[in-house]
């Protein structure tokens, strides 16, 4: 996830600006932590993913990292120097459970976060794209294969992703494998990332100083 939340900015002192080397010199020192300066006029694309509990399509500042998620979002759409030239937003849902209401629920979540981008940020139906609603059974599959264990991706591989009675039956053969131990760690490791909404922005930034993580 992509953070786009600035550092505290201190009020102005009186003092005299500070001179071209020690801007250079703030600079350098923010990009060696893992800041860049975001100069007035910069196109800036930024991606995040919000999470979701089981089962549910509501926004909870309070579940995950959603709250420091949220908060980049709403400080960059809101800031009325920024020309926020496009908004990008999909939901997806775990594979766990039936296909069709996997899908629906995936829909909720996108629909649940282009309202809270609406409501919170102010902007309009037209700069927001919804992307879709789906469950990412690729990644699934990425995810699976770092586990080392190659029966995971080949049983998530089987069938066709977009069949619902394929969905089931490669549910049901993880759930047994082990007598069930692969699945007890894939509902407390793997499911979970996948229950989510992903929102890309593309802004052009009205202000100097700006700064987002890299």
């Amino acid at each position: 996830m992509t953070n786009t939340s600035p550092p505290p900015t201190r009020k102005a002192s009186g003092h005299s600006p500070a001179s071209p080397l020690l801007r250079l010199a703030a600079v350098a020192l923010l990009s060696a932590i893992g800041w860049i300066a975001v100069m007035a006029g910069d196109t800036v694309s930024t991606r995040f993913e919000i999470a979701f509990p089981i089962n549910s399509h509501k926004v909870l500042r309070s579940f995950g990292s959603n709250g420091s998620a949220l908060d980049s979002i709403e400080s960059m759409l809101s800031d009325r120097r920024n020309n926020v030239c496009r908004i990008e937003i999909s939901g997806a849902a775990s594979p766990d459970g039936p296909y069709r209401e996997n899908i629906n629920l995936a829909r909720r979540r996108m629909d649940a976060i282009r309202d809270y981008v609406k409501i919170r940020c102010g902007v309009t139906d037209s700069v927001i794209t919804l992307t879709g609603a789906s469950v990412p059974w690729q990644e699934f599959r990425d995810m699976l294969a770092h586990t080392g264990d190659r029966r995971l991706t080949a049983i998530a591989s089987e069938g066709s992703d977009t069949s619902h009675v394929d969905a089931a039956a490669r549910m049901n053969r993880l759930k047994a494998l082990d007598n069930g131990k692969v699945w007890d760690r894939l509902k407390s490791d793997i499911l979970p990332r996948l229950r989510k909404s992903t929102v890309m922005t593309l802004v052009i930034t009205g202000g100097m100083g700006f700064l987002r993580r890299r």
